[in-house]
């Protein structure tokens, strides 16, 4: 199912005042021409525009759990997202599920038909490479022919069926096992192993454009990851080979997970003496009557301009704390 398929389903499914505070936060989904359906509202709060006036709404929490569903791929059930953030302890999964809730009051996250979360598709694009990861493996593999997938089954010794789509599904069942990714690559030679680990540990980089002419060769140890779909290349030889986020996940190991911090730091307070106090409060009054008196001196010597209605203007005052050498809010003040 689509996304916007499914949040027209979980919209229709809504109570009045979840769905009230649904339409409280967006807006501008309903704004006149008021939607006359809940597809069109649907696809109203699905729209890129829609999407990005509502992130700035977001807490620290919403935004990383977030980039992780955006990095892993939707529909994903909750417990995968758990796992993928470390949010697997009782009082870390009560505050996650808060998230989802806030989330899905953003009508950015929410729960499909098969009790996994499905999320807004421009919310992806919020990020270049969500936590530091390419695209998944299924999206890489849309520009690999199927001889090249059967080349591929044949390396890592799985007997290659007979149609595309069933060597996409062979290819994609085996790189969504991280045991058995992280098995092949214990195999790979010296090179081939470095060259994955550095490319694991460094945010992907996306050819703009390339220059017409022969492909690059490849660098050491890559053919053999290319060949197994450790690393995917476009079917025409050019750009960078992209490494599948399954891979990246699988390089870093079953103990990795995606920041996560629901909860905000403590403020843990610092006893200071009344000297301290006395000490910092005549030092910053120093500094500022210095400053005072170069604001002053500047002033003097190039009055600043009046605007016709009143006051000084930004380049004025900007003009003074140049000359000054003083902060702007100094010179405000003075």
């Amino acid at each position: 199912m689509t996304s916007r398929s499914t949040l027209t389903a979980w919209l229709a499914g809504l109570d009045a005042p979840r769905l009230a505070r649904v339409l409280g936060i967006r807006k501008d989904a309903v704004a006149p021409p008021e939607p006359r359906s809940m597809e069109e509202l649907a696809e109203r709060l699905l729209r890129p525009g829609s999407v990005a006036l509502v992130l700035p709404q977001l807490a620290l929490p919403h935004l990383q759990a977030a980039e992780a569903l955006a990095a892993l791929g939707t529909p994903l059930s909750r417990g995968d997202l758990a796992r993928a953030l470390g949010a697997t302890a009782p009082t870390v999964a009560r505050a996650l599920d808060g998230v989802l809730v806030a989330l899905a009051d953003h009508a950015l996250v929410w729960p499909d038909g098969d009790g996994k979360l499905a999320m807004a598709a421009p919310l992806r694009q919020a990020w270049d490479a969500p936590l530091g990861l390419d695209a998944p493996l299924d999206e890489l593999l849309e520009s690999v022919t199927s001889e090249e997938l059967r080349g591929m089954l044949v390396a890592l010794g799985i007997k290659p069926p007979g149609t595309r789509q069933q060597r996409t599904t062979a290819v994609l069942e085996h790189h969504g096992d991280q045991q058995r990714v992280a098995a092949v690559i214990a195999k790979a030679p010296s090179a081939t192993r470095r060259l994955l680990e550095r490319r694991a540990k460094s945010a992907p980089r996306h050819t703009e454009f390339v220059v017409f002419g022969a492909p690059g060769a490849d660098s050491p140890g890559e053919r053999w990851a290319l060949d197994r779909g450790l690393l995917v290349r476009n079917r025409h030889g050019y750009g960078q080979a992209r490494m599948p986020a399954e891979v990246t996940l699988a390089l870093r190991g079953p103990g990795w997970s995606a920041p996560f911090e629901p909860f905000p730091p403590v403020a843990e307070p610092v006893s200071v003496t009344a000297v301290e106090v006395d000490r910092e409060s005549m030092a910053a009054a120093a500094a500022f009557a210095a400053q005072a008196a170069s604001v002053l001196s500047a002033s003097s010597s190039a009055p600043p301009a009046k605007l016709k209605s009143g006051g000084i203007g930004a380049r004025e005052l900007a003009r003074i704390a140049k000359a000054a050498q003083a902060d702007g809010a100094v010179v405000r003040i003075t």
